[in-house]
């Protein structure tokens, strides 16, 4: 707490891998005669959750309302390196199975954030927040498989106080409509392609202190 009214703070976040199992691809094989083929047993490896670096402040405006803002730089370029994708399985016999070795390369990101808080009453919070951070993923490296290629987020929620040990917390995400064309030389799905990607996540979470 740099004074009454403004908090500075740093945080920080290690890497960590997600392997992905028991998965689905449905894969579309009409120029082949084949239409849509499924194939039921799909592994995923290479995927991380990066390493984090993150320094903000608040301030507070008066009794009711807080502004926030932060920076983020995320080590994508650790976390995102090689995946390599198995499906097997297929709906049709005697179809080969997928393997495919595809380079991320992904670059590192900074993220602006900026939020605000305003306590509507004793019980009741409100949020909203927007942060920017340019699309990490090189174009020759973009995969549908792995599309995270927003660039916009606005998020909006609230808290509700039930009494002195339980809160209910609850918001919604928005990811901006975001389009890439691109041409991957490493994925069996094409060249000249076209990836699109929107999203619309809903938040819950419920809080007891003791």
């Amino acid at each position: 707490r740099a004074t009454p009214r403004l908090t500075l703070a740093a945080t920080y976040t290690g890497k960590t891998e997600l392997p992905l199992t028991d998965g689905e691809l449905k894969l579309n094989m009409t120029g082949a005669g084949l239409g849509v083929v499924k194939y039921d047993d799909v592994s995923l490896k290479g995927l991380a959750l990066p390493e984090e670096i993150g320094v903000g402040a608040a301030y507070q405006m008066n009794d009711k309302l807080l502004l926030s803002l932060k920076l983020n730089w995320i080590n994508w370029s650790d976390a995102m390196k090689k995946t390599e994708l198995r499906a097997t399985d297929p709906s049709i016999a005697g179809l080969a199975d997928i393997n495919s070795t595809s380079t991320m390369n992904w670059d590192n990101q900074l993220v602006f954030a900026t939020g605000m808080a305003y306590q509507y009453n004793d019980k009741l919070t409100l949020y909203a927040g927007y942060n920017y951070g340019k699309n990490p993923i090189p174009k020759e490296h973009t995969n549908p498989v792995v599309a995270g290629i927003f660039d916009h987020h606005l998020t909006f929620g609230g808290s509700y106080k039930y009494n002195s040990q339980w809160t209910l917390f609850g918001g919604i995400e928005y990811d901006f409509r975001k389009k890439v064309e691109y041409t991957n030389p490493e994925l069996p799905f094409g060249n000249d392609a076209q990836l699109r990607n929107e999203a619309v996540w809903l938040h819950l979470m419920v809080s007891r202190q003791w």
